[in-house]
């Protein structure tokens, strides 16, 4: 993906939902921005209405690649996938891999959509695709 990645705290609705072709990165609940010293919650979409969206090649990502982000000023920072998982969204709301303070190092989590538990009635998916990354 290559774009902004713009701070959007919760939506209307009280989620986290980016718009088509929008990654953001959460700014609620104490959430460090990407590459400070914490978690950064990141978020896309896979698809939007079937067609595909900013995060479309984010399932193939595995333990042990790298994740570029790209600073305003010019500089970049690599992180390195540690972990992969698709999560039930119930349990992604207690998760402490995402969710919990991890003080030590700059880490990402990063959250798309998944279909692999299927589809709420409406429309949206059972499960979250999850990436950790630290740097």
């Amino acid at each position: 993906m290559d774009g902004a990645i713009v701070p959007q705290g919760l939506a209307a609705d009280g989620t986290i939902n980016p718009g088509r072709n929008e990654v953001i990165w959460f700014t609620g609940s104490n959430r460090v921005s990407p590459g400070q010293v914490g978690t950064s919650v990141v978020a896309g979409h896979v698809t939007w209405e079937g067609a595909p969206d900013a995060f479309a090649q984010l399932p193939s990502v595995g333990a042990g690649d790298t994740v570029e982000v790209g600073y305003s000023d010019g500089s970049s920072r690599s992180f390195t996938v540690t972990s992969t998982a698709a999560v039930d969204k119930d349990a992604l709301a207690r998760s402490l891999t995402v969710w919990g303070p991890h003080p030590d190092r700059p880490r990402l989590a990063i959250i798309t959509c998944d279909p692999v538990l299927g589809y709420q009635a409406d429309g949206h998916t059972e499960a979250n695709f999850v990436v950790i990354a630290e740097g």
